[in-house]
C-alpha cells in the first residue's frame, strides 16, 4: 500500500481543472437553454435542421456516404427509419416509428422490468435517447396529441426519474463512472428536445452537461489515455458525443474545447493493429480485441479538432472489409449519425511522423509498435490505478500482436481475475490495481519499460517487470519477484496453450508463430493446464494456461524470458520469412541476461540483479539495463542504456 496514498492524491489534483470548470458549465449551460425557451428553434434542431436535409439527399447518391446510406436502409429500428422518413418520406417509415412510440409510452416504466420508477439502470438512458430523437425528428409528423403523450412520456419516464436517481443518489453514475454519459448523456439531450415546453428543461441539461464534462475528464486522460480500454470508453464518448453535438449546435457552449479528448486520437493509433480482413486494438481490461463501433466518434471529433489523424484511422477501420460490418453491428444498434456527421473536409494525416512507443500515464499503458502498417510486431505492457469496476487486476500484463496474429492476449470480458493474464501467479492473486510504471525509455530501435505490482500482491515485497523490445525481432521480459516473509510457489504464466518443448513454448497463430523460452531459473519447467472461471457477469469459461515454473521455497527468484514472434505466410508479405536466432543465457551475481545471435547481427541485452551496475560478457555500465546489438562488421546497429544520472557506460570492443 506504501504508492496507493501518493497515487490517489496526484489522480485527485490532475482531475481539479476540470471539476472546477463544472459549476460555470452548468450555469452556463442552464442560462443559454432559458434564453432559448424565449424563441425555441422549430424541430427537428437537434443534430440538423429542415434546410439540412436536402443536402443530406445529394450526399447518399456517391462515394462512401452511400454505403452509410446502405446501412440506414438495412436497420428497421427507430433511429434509422426516422432518418429514412426524413429523407425518403416514405409512410411505413413513419408507421413503424409511431408504432415503437406507442410501444414506449404504453410502457408502465422504462426500467427492464418494465416496472420500477425508483431505479435507473442503462436501458432507462437508451430508452430516453432513442424517444427523445423521435421526438425532434418525428415532430413535424405527429399529432398535437401525440407529441403530447410522447413528450409526457420523455418526462415522467425519463427525465425526471433519471434527475431525481442520479442527483439525489447516483452515486453509481458519478462521472467516476461508465453509466454516466449512458445515462445522463440522454437526460441532456432530451431536455435540450423539450426546451420551451417544459420549465425544468434548462436544470436539467446544465446538470446533464456538467457531469458528462467530468467524466470525459477523468475517463480520457490528458494524454487522451482511456482509463477502461478502447471499447469501454469508446462507447462512453459515443453517449457523450450525441450532447456535445447538440449542445454546441444550439447553445455555442463547446465542451469539446477539451484536450483529454482532443488527444485521444493517440490512444486509438497507437492500440489500433490493421490487417487485411481483420483489425485488433489492444485489450486490457474489459475490452475485447475487436475494433469497437466508434467509426462515428472518428469522424465527429476528426471535424471538431481539423485533425488528420482521426481522419487516417477513420478510413482505414473503413478500409478493411470484415470490420466494415463488424463495426456496426455492435450493441446499441448502429445510428445514422456517422452519415449526418461525415464530411471529406479533413484530409488524412498517415501516423509516419510520430515516435513508434508510446507511454499513457494516466492509465499505465505503454504500447511498443515497430511500425504503423499493421503486420508489424506490437507489444503493450500495463501497470496502473484502479479507477474504474472494468479494470483488471492484472498489473504487469502484456500481450503481442505479430504478421497478422494475436500471439499473446488474455481470457477478456470479465475476467478481472489475475490468473486469466500474462502476469506472475503466487498462491495469493492481484487484490486490486496497485501497480505503476516505474520506466520507460524508447531508444532507436530498442525500448525499455519496467512496471512494479508489489503493491497488488499480499504476499510479495518486490515484484518489478523489466520489457526490453529489439525490434521487431524479440523481447526479453526480466521479473525480479520477492516474498514478504511467505515462501509461495512463483510461476510465469501465459494465456493459451502450445506446444512444450524443453525450455519453450511455442505457439501458433494463423500467420505467425510464437517461441518463448524461459531462460531462468534454470531448473524452470513448463507445464499447460485447463482452467475455469466465473467472470464477473457470472459468465463461466473453460481456457488454458502455460506457466513456466520456480522451485517452491526460494524467497526471491528471477525469471529470464524472451518471446520470438516470428513469421509464417503473411498475406501481401512474402518477403516476410522466419530467421535464425541462438540465444546465450548470461548469468552473474550482479546481472542476468541473453545473448542472441542473429542472422546478420549479435545483441547483449543485461540487467543488473537490485541495484545499478552491470559488469559481464565485457559489459561494464553503471546502469540498470543495457543493451547493444553489433552488425557482423563491427558496426553498432543499436544500443540503449538506461543509466543513472551523470553516470557512462563503457562499450565493449
Amino acid at each position: 500500500m506504501r504508492h496507493l496514498f501518493c497515487y490517489a492524491t496526484l489522480l485527485i489534483i490532475a482531475s481539479v481543472p476540470a471539476w472546477g470548470q463544472q459549476a460555470s458549465i452548468d450555469s452556463r449551460v442552464t442560462a443559454a437553454c432559458e434564453a432559448l425557451t424565449k424563441n425555441p428553434p422549430k424541430h427537428p434542431y437537434l443534430y440538423f435542421n429542415a434546410n439540412d436535409i436536402p443536402a443530406f439527399r445529394e450526399k447518399l447518391k456517391e462515394g462512401h456516404p452511400a454505403k452509410l446510406w446502405e446501412q440506414i436502409l438495412e436497420r428497421d429500428d427507430i433511429y434509422n427509419n426516422a432518418f429514412k422518413y426524413l429523407i425518403t418520406g416514405e409512410q411505413e417509415c413513419l408507421d413503424k416509428c409511431k408504432a415503437r412510440i406507442e410501444e414506449m409510452i404504453a410502457r408502465k416504466s422504462w426500467h427492464p422490468d418494465g416496472e420500477r420508477l425508483d431505479h435507473v439502470t442503462l436501458e432507462n438512458g437508451y430508452s430516453l435517447l432513442e424517444m427523445a430523437v423521435a421526438y425532434d425528428w418525428l415532430y413535424q409528423a405527429l399529432s398535437p396529441d401525440e407529441r403530447v403523450r410522447l413528450r409526457e412520456a420523455i418526462v415522467a419516464k425519463g427525465c425526471e426519474i433519471i434527475y431525481r436517481e442520479c442527483h439525489d443518489k447516483g452515486h453509481w453514475a458519478t462521472p467516476r463512472a461508465n453509466w454516466c454519459p449512458d445515462i445522463k448523456g440522454p437526460l441532456g439531450v432530451a431536455a435540450l428536445a423539450l426546451l420551451g415546453e417544459d420549465k425544468r428543461a434548462p436544470m436539467w441539461a446544465g446538470y446533464a452537461a456538467q457531469e458528462v464534462d467530468g467524466y470525459l475528464h477523468v475517463a480520457v486522460g490528458p494524454d487522451g489515455g482511456c482509463q477502461e480500454g478502447t471499447y469501454y470508453t469508446g462507447h462512453g464518448v459515443q453517449m457523450s458525443l450525441y450532447l456535445l453535438d447538440a449542445l454546441k449546435r444550439l447553445t455555442g457552449v463547446n465542451l469539446f474545447d477539451n484536450n483529454h479528448l482532443r488527444n485521444m486520437i493517440y490512444f486509438y493509433l497507437y492500440c489500433y493493429q490493421p490487417f487485411p480482413n481483420r483489425q485488433w486494438t489492444c485489450n486490457f481490461e474489459d475490452s475485447n480485441s475487436a475494433v469497437h463501433g466508434c467509426r462515428q466518434n472518428l469522424m465527429r471529433l476528426a471535424n471538431e479538432y481539423d485533425d488528420g489523424y482521426y481522419r487516417w484511422l477513420y478510413d482505414n477501420i473503413v478500409a478493411i472489409p470484415h470490420s466494415y460490418q463488424a463495426a456496426q453491428n455492435e450493441a446499441h444498434t448502429f445510428k445514422p449519425f456517422e452519415f449526418i456527421w461525415w464530411s471529406d473536409e479533413v484530409e488524412p494525416t498517415p501516423p509516419d511522423d510520430l515516435p513508434l512507443s508510446r507511454w499513457f500515464r494516466d492509465v499505465g499503458w505503454v504500447v511498443l509498435r515497430s511500425g504503423w502498417e499493421g503486420w508489424e510486431p506490437l507489444f503493450a505492457f500495463k501497470s496502473g490505478l484502479d479507477a474504474y469496476g472494468h479494470i483488471h487486476k492484472d498489473n504487469n500484463d502484456f500481450m503481442l500482436h505479430a504478421y497478422g496474429s494475436v500471439l499473446a492476449t488474455i481470457v477478456g470480458y470479465g475476467y478481472i481475475d489475475t490468473v486469466a493474464h500474462n502476469v506472475i501467479v503466487t498462491n495469493i492473486h492481484q487484490y486490486g490495481q496497485r501497480g505503476r510504471i516505474v520506466d520507460f525509455v524508447p531508444g532507436d530501435g530498442v525500448d525499455y519499460v519496467c512496471g512494479d505490482a508489489a503493491d497488488s500482491y499480499p504476499d510479495l515485497d518486490k515484484c518489478l517487470r523489466h520489457v526490453v523490445f529489439v525490434k521487431p525481432y524479440y523481447i526479453v521480459i526480466f521479473d525480479e519477484v520477492e516474498s514478504n516473509g511467505n515462501t509461495p510457489a512463483y510461476e510465469w504464466q501465459m494465456i493459451g496453450s502450445g506446444e512444450i518443448d524443453g525450455e519453450r513454448l511455442r505457439i501458433d497463430g494463423e500467420y505467425a508463430t510464437l517461441n518463448v523460452y524461459g531462460l531462468l531459473p534454470r531448473n524452470g519447467i513448463w507445464q499447460t493446464s485447463d482452467m475455469h472461471l466465473e467472470s464477473w457477469s457470472h459468465a463461466e469459461r473453460d481456457f488454458k494456461v502455460s506457466r513456466f515454473s520456480a522451485n517452491v521455497g526460494k524467497r526471491s527468484e528471477n525469471f529470464v524470458m524472451v518471446l520470438v514472434p516470428q513469421p509464417k505466410q503473411v498475406p501481401g508479405h512474402e518477403e516476410l520469412v522466419p530467421f535464425d536466432i541462438k540465444l546465450t543465457t548470461v548469468e552473474t551475481e550482479n546481472c542476468v541476461g541473453v545473448r542472441v545471435a542473429r542472422e546478420d547481427a549479435t545483441d547483449i541485452v543485461l540487467f543488473s540483479r537490485g541495484r545499478a551496475g552491470i559488469k559481464a560478457a565485457g559489459v561494464e555500465s553503471e546502469g540498470k539495463v543495457y543493451v547493444l546489438s553489433k552488425r557482423k562488421d563491427g558496426s553498432i546497429e543499436r544500443e540503449l542504456e538506461v543509466l543513472p544520472p551523470k553516470a557512462q557506460a563503457v562499450i565493449p570492443e
